[in-house]
């Protein structure tokens, strides 16, 4: 009994603690959200000085690509 309430208490702990960036349901022209850059790609980047983007991101558009464009690319 009390491995199973602890199993009910690891699965339901962290309900309800995230935030959705973009949903399913929205239509979003753009929305864009900063991060830091992981210590691993700030070194890596060092050897393309120029070459990479200085900040590191999250980016969700919904008018990237139109539907008529991504239906030709599927047939690709």
């Amino acid at each position: 009994m009390v491995v199973g309430a602890a199993v009910v208490l690891y699965f339901t702990a962290n309900q309800g603690r995230e935030v959705p960036f973009a949903r399913m349901v929205e239509k979003l022209d753009h929305k864009s959200q900063n991060v830091h850059c992981s210590d691993d790609y700030t070194t890596e980047v060092k050897k393309f000085e120029g070459c990479v983007p200085h900040q590191c991101g999250r980016l969700v558009t919904d008018t990237l690509v139109e539907s008529k464009e991504a239906s030709e690319l599927l047939q690709v």
